[in-house]
């Protein structure tokens, strides 16, 4: 189990209520729980995608429009650096 717990804040009854919850459940991480083979599964093909790694982004497939680039670049210029 990864447990990741960032707490802040000035109310000390918030941080105790937090606290609190924590011990609870931990106090349950012994609980069994008890599982039950779904039949239906059996019926359909379980599909796991399976990632690869490139060295570099395919970039020259990437197709390029230059009239966005202009209507991009007045966009960002109206925007500014908000």
């Amino acid at each position: 189990m990864i447990e990741s717990l960032f707490v802040f804040g000035t109310n000390v009854d918030n941080i105790t209520k937090i606290m609190d919850s924590i011990k609870y459940e931990r106090s349950k991480a012994g609980y069994i729980l008890e599982l039950r083979k779904n039949q239906d599964s059996e019926k359909n093909e379980l599909l796991i995608p399976v990632y690869k790694e490139k060295d570099r982004p395919a970039i020259d497939e990437i197709p390029k429009f230059s009239g966005n680039f202009d209507l991009l670049d007045s966009y960002m210029k109206w925007i500014g650096d908000d």
